[in-house]
């Protein structure tokens, strides 16, 4: 990615330099093995994107970190590989550490918001929420130049019109009831769904869902959407008798 990309891009003016920036960038992430970074940027603003077109932010942060590891977890289903593969485990959500400064770099650059900056807050608090700003919709839009996006964007649509369907007061702790990241570890713990081990074996979010067929009483088997779709229903219900 170049700095005009995930950098200091500014405003995002629709420039010449910043359209091929762009192209260099669609380039560089259909290697083989794309730049994670690169990819967790993408595939975030691509999400919140989605949510925002759906009428769901600002999204808080447990929420985010939540969507994007639904996002992470359910890969397989499309069989798609996710940037990250791993998670840290925690009392209130899954976490990401990486994705932390993916927001804040992204705020930086204009391309999310937090209301929490708006109403300014103590300078040093984390911001509580985010929402796309016009430049990062557009870039968004943008980034589906690229193929490897552009067949991952019907996925990330699905896994956050499935997570604009959860109940708003307890899609934040679908992560907690989640079956891979629900399992009982210690805080601090790193849990692996796919990244040291292959997610056929441990990634139980992705089990799960091959689970459904086994139930199917259709004439025709699920679709990956559909698998995606009944994953967070299934989710919804635990967690309200968790609750």
């Amino acid at each position: 990615m170049t700095d005009c990309m995930f950098g200091d891009v500014g405003a995002l003016d629709e420039t010449q330099d910043q359209a091929d920036d762009i192209q260099d960038w669609a380039r560089r992430i259909q290697m083989s093995e794309p730049v994670s970074g690169l990819s967790r940027r993408a595939w975030l603003l691509l999400l919140l994107d989605q949510a925002e077109s759906l009428g769901q932010t600002p999204l808080s942060s447990y929420a985010t970190h939540t969507i994007v590891y639904l996002a992470y977890a359910l890969a397989p289903v499309f069989d798609i590989t996710a940037p990250d593969r791993a998670v840290l485990k925690t009392s209130q959500a899954p976490y990401f550490p990486e994705l932390r400064w993916d927001l804040a770099r992204l705020i930086a650059q204009g391309l999310l918001d937090s209301p929490a900056l708006r109403r300014g807050v103590q300078p040093d608090a984390a911001p509580d929420a985010f929402v796309c700003t016009a430049a990062g919709r557009r870039l968004a839009k943008r980034l589906l130049a690229s193929p490897r996006l552009r067949a991952t964007s019907p996925f990330l649509a699905e896994v956050a019109a499935a997570f604009a369907g959860a109940d708003p007061d307890g899609r934040e702790s679908l992560g907690l009831v989640d079956s891979t990241y629900g399992v009982s570890l210690p805080t601090g713990a790193v849990i692996d769904y796919g990244d040291w081990d292959p997610a056929s074996e441990a990634n139980y979010s992705y089990r799960t869902t091959e689970a459904f067929e086994a139930a199917n009483q259709r004439r025709f088997p699920f679709s990956a959407r559909d698998r995606v779709h009944l994953y967070v229903r299934y989710l919804t219900r635990r967690e309200r008798r968790a609750s």
